[in-house]
């Protein structure tokens, strides 16, 4: 059940995506979007990947050198 769930997103991108960078180039400029979509990732994606991290464990173990 949790992979048909996972494989949902991939689908979603795939309708959604499109239409929502063909709707924002129909208002903005190629540069604009550009420069838009890196705000927001910057600015929303990336402190929510920092949140999410915080509950990973390794067990205590290291990175082989």
């Amino acid at each position: 059940m949790s992979v048909a769930w996972a494989t949902m997103g991939g689908i979603q991108g795939e309708a959604i995506l499109p239409a929502a960078v063909f709707a924002l180039l129909a208002t903005l400029c190629w540069r604009d979007l550009w420069i838009t979509s890196a705000a927001v990732f910057l600015g929303v994606v990336t402190p929510v990947l920092l949140i999410l991290q915080k509950g990973i464990s390794f067990g205590g173990c290291r990175p082989t050198d």
